[in-house]
């Protein structure tokens, strides 16, 4: 049987081609009732019509796709994949995602895309834009590891830090350790930093908890740390998935949070709401962070010629009951 085309589901909606493909694309952005639009698909699933990417692509130069650049799709990376592909969506984009880590050509990782937007993973981004700028394609970076020569959306980490180190401090928690991966502790990760700035710089120590970068080595990592150096006032960690860790550690010891220890994560995902003691966190404006990233790049694919694109966004603290209340 002939194959259905796009015109085949104009004719039996009566509707133009034109509406059929802003609809089966998922454009949200034009003006077309609902009504409408349920005809449409209903039209396209009787037929048995599937779009033709390829031909599409062949005849505009275009593909509406874009590759996401991601490493592990943790909870974090999960809830910024769902707004980038509502943002994609909307604009008739589907997205690719592209694991960089796992890549031994950035090339080979794009396939036919219009354009990138990568999350974080700035040191394996770096590497591949060179071979990336050549072909002149859109890129965006986003997150809390940003590219400065590139179009990026920034976030804030150390102003976020602070403000938790602060909030710790006016609590009445003088020892306070991080909760990180061994090599960020030395290294030059944006919380660990702040972290390390604030505590030396009011006279107190710095004392890291090695999570070896997972929910499960987190739970081992603080239970290890309290038998060899005892209990902390407070615990920040690098982020909400190792904080949920840290959390089971100290109830495995029977610590109580806040009262014997405070606890902060870092990423604002809705698990962290979901603790019998719900987790204060530095919570990272996904939302806003996704949409000004998309537009970025969909200003940067309508014109290559823009002048740089670039914010930087402030996380706010969510101060839940995993903290004390300030001290009076």
């Amino acid at each position: 049987m002939k194959r259905p085309t796009r015109n085949d589901v104009a004719r039996l909606a009566e509707v133009s081609g034109w509406t059929v493909s802003q609809v089966l694309n998922g454009r949200s952005d034009v003006s077309i009732t609902e009504a409408t639009r349920a005809r449409i698909h209903a039209a396209a699933e009787e037929l048995g019509y599937r779009p033709n990417h390829t031909a599409r692509a062949l005849a505009t130069g275009n593909t509406h796709i874009v590759s996401l650049w991601a490493g592990r799709l943790s909870p974090f990376y999960a809830l910024v994949l769902t707004h980038l592909r509502r943002e994609a969506h909307g604009h008739g984009y589907r997205i690719l995602i592209s694991d960089i880590e796992e890549s031994a050509s950035p090339l080979a990782s794009l396939g036919p895309v219009d354009g990138v937007i990568a999350v974080e993973h700035a040191e394996w981004a770096h590497n591949y834009l060179d071979q990336v700028n050549h072909m002149r394609m859109p890129f965006v970076s986003i997150g809390a590891y940003y590219l400065a020569d590139t179009d990026y959306v920034g976030v804030d980490l150390n102003g976020g830090v602070r403000d938790a180190m602060d909030h710790l401090v006016a609590t009445g928690c003088r020892r306070i350790a991080y909760a990180c991966t061994g090599g960020d502790a030395s290294g030059d990760e944006p919380r660990a930093v702040s972290y390390r700035s604030h505590r030396l710089g009011a006279g107190q120590p710095v004392e890291f908890i090695d999570t070896c970068g997972s929910r499960a080595g987190a739970r081992v990592g603080v239970r290890e740390f309290v038998a060899a150096h005892g209990r902390p006032d407070a615990i920040l960690c690098h982020n909400d998935e190792q904080a949920t860790g840290v959390y089971r550690g100290l109830r495995d010891l029977g610590l109580n949070v806040p009262d014997e220890v405070s606890l902060v994560g870092c990423d604002g995902i809705e698990e962290a709401e979901y603790l019998d003691r719900p987790l204060t966190t530095i919570v990272q404006p996904i939302e806003e962070m996704c949409a000004l990233g998309w537009a970025y790049l969909s200003a940067r694919m309508r014109n290559p010629a823009l002048p740089p694109q670039h914010a930087v966004l402030r996380p706010r603290l969510s101060l839940r009951s995993s903290t004390r209340d300030v001290a009076v």
